[in-house]
């Protein structure tokens, strides 16, 4: 086989010892000892140069959009009359490599190319070329634990409310990005926002405040502290990632009301809060609701932040609730030097200590 030449193109009606046992995907193009066609080398090229680079900048489809790590690094598209030499073979195979180191995916790929090598495209199930790019494409989103950081502790934003409330308090934030597409990159690469709760101290069950001097309503807390504390404990950790949103840690409490992620949330095209997770819960006839939404600040394509709204709501009426109300913002991100994740900054827009309109002081 003459040098860097690995299968040359079938003659329509040669029938020239094509093995039984390969099944190439292209059956009456190829006969062992040819060289590869540039047009499917492009093919495999453009395939993951989609996942690694970016050719579809503004689009808010999964489908589309969900593809793009945002890399300026990606591979030639050669000429239909080039040979594809084994060292271009090799950089396909290297490009390819980086995503399944990035996303932790696929143990075993193709060997690296030499000259006078035969290249083993379409006939292996396990390592041919062609079910490596089908997996690295459909784990596009995968993140390997050895390429991420995840923060702790509220590292994003922690938000706390000492204040007592009656009926209900909101927290509002955002994670802001330079523009719609780092914020794509953002999520493409991985990268997940992540919810933590926390409730702790507060007076003791059944203690009753009154609203004014005159005593004319009360609040007792009814077990309510105790009761927020079981609750969020529950909830765990919510997780928004690009096409999920679902729960760690706990006990899986509650309903997720919107699973798509963010590709979901804005599959709309409206900026509307949308509901991702909600619980309901019934305490001695009293109900106990924690809501969390998201919307993008504008129309997908130009819009530069996802926002979010968490809503504590108790049950209208005698109920009380005090003590350290804490909510952590954190999340995991891509320390890919081939595929990073972009900073964002996160704002706070609503503070949830902010007192509600007919907030109680205890005496």
């Amino acid at each position: 086989m003459a040098d860097d030449s690995l299968r040359t193109p079938y003659v329509p009606g040669d029938e020239r010892n094509v093995p039984p046992n390969q099944n190439f995907a292209y059956d009456t193009t190829y006969h062992p000892e040819g060289v590869i066609r540039a047009e499917d080398f492009n093919l495999l090229a453009s395939e993951i140069n989609e996942v690694i680079g970016d050719s579809n900048q503004g689009n808010s489809s999964v489908l589309e959009g969900g593809f793009g790590y945002g890399s300026p690094v990606t591979i030639p598209i050669k000429q239909t009359d080039e040979i594809i030499r084994a060292a271009e073979w090799t950089s396909l195979l290297v490009a390819i490599d980086r995503v399944v180191q990035h996303q932790g995916t696929v143990s075993e790929m193709p060997d690296i190319v030499n000259v006078g090598d035969y290249v083993i495209s379409y006939d292996d199930a396990q390592q041919g070329m062609i079910a490596v790019m089908e997996y690295v494409r459909a784990n596009r989103f995968e993140l390997s634990p050895a390429k991420s950081l995840t923060t702790v502790g509220g590292t994003m934003l922690t938000e706390s409310r000492t204040r007592p409330w009656t009926d209900q308090i909101n927290l509002e934030f955002e994670f802001a990005f330079n523009n719609f597409d780092e914020m794509r990159h953002y999520f493409n690469t991985g990268s997940k926002i992540l919810l933590e709760f926390e409730k702790s101290g507060g007076t003791p069950d059944g203690t009753v405040y009154y609203d004014t001097p005159y005593e004319q309503n009360y609040f007792y807390t009814h077990e309510y502290n105790a009761i927020w504390q079981e609750r969020l404990e529950d909830i765990g950790r919510i997780v928004i990632s690009a096409d999920r949103v679902y729960r760690e840690l706990g006990d899986s409490f509650g309903t997720i009301t919107l699973g798509s992620g963010f590709y979901g949330i804005m599959s709309g095209g409206v900026t509307a809060w949308r509901e991702i997770y909600r619980v309901v819960g019934d305490y001695d006839n009293g109900q106990d609701v924690v809501r969390v939404y998201a919307r993008l600040n504008t129309i997908p394509a130009s819009a530069y932040t996802i926002q979010f709204k968490v809503e504590f709501i108790s049950e209208p009426g005698e109920t009380y609730s005090d003590g350290l109300l804490t909510v952590y913002v954190d999340h995991t991100t891509s320390v890919d030097t081939n595929a990073p994740s972009p900073s964002p900054t996160v704002n706070l827009m609503t503070a949830l200590d902010e007192a509600e309109p007919d907030v109680i002081t205890p005496p």
